[in-house]
């Protein structure tokens, strides 16, 4: 699915003339050009690799949370915006610890784009085990394979209930 809704969204880029091939003159090169690399691009096998995380599920859970629901950039991380340059703060996370960087205004917008979702695509909250099409299939099933508990009992347990057991935090209570 993702090749194809790659390769129709670079179908739509050349065909807006939004792609640049610079030095080149003539549009029938250009043409069989593309069609080649398209024909290459689909010859091929695109595969998603992941490994298991090493650190266990909570630390996915809590990875995947960050960008779910967010936007790119909180407002109150940008600390300034003068003369072509941006200030914004950052978590280092090896660190821990809070700081700050400036950059040209161009690479910053660069970089903030990169995080946005083309259009055509969804949030990755709509994919996956648990996409509204097949979630209580699909939570039942890894219940039972996972010989937890069952359906039921899964059912009158609040989100809040099961997220304290997963992970030790109360997501009733601000950090």
């Amino acid at each position: 699915m993702f090749r194809a809704k790659f390769m129709e969204g670079l179908k739509t880029a050349f065909d807006s003339k939004v792609l640049e091939f610079p030095g080149r003159t003539a549009s029938l090169e250009i043409l069989s050009e593309f069609r080649k690399m398209t024909r290459d691009l689909w010859s091929k096998d695109w595969v998603v690799y992941s490994k298991p995380p090493f650190s266990g599920p909570e630390t996915v859970l809590e990875y995947m949370a960050r960008y779910t629901h967010r936007v790119v950039i909180s407002n109150y991380r940008i600390k300034a915006c003068e003369g072509g340059k941006v200030t914004f703060s950052y978590r280092d996370r090896k660190k821990e610890t809070t700081e700050e960087t400036t950059l040209d205004v161009v690479e910053f917008i660069r970089r903030f784009l990169l995080h946005l979702v083309p259009r055509n695509f969804m949030r990755i909250r709509h994919f996956g085990l648990f996409a509204n099409l097949c979630k209580k299939k699909n939570i039942a099933l890894c219940l039972k394979l996972l010989g937890t508990e069952s359906k039921e009992s899964g059912a009158a347990r609040s989100v809040e209930e099961i997220m304290l057991d997963l992970t030790g935090n109360d997501i009733r209570c601000c950090p």
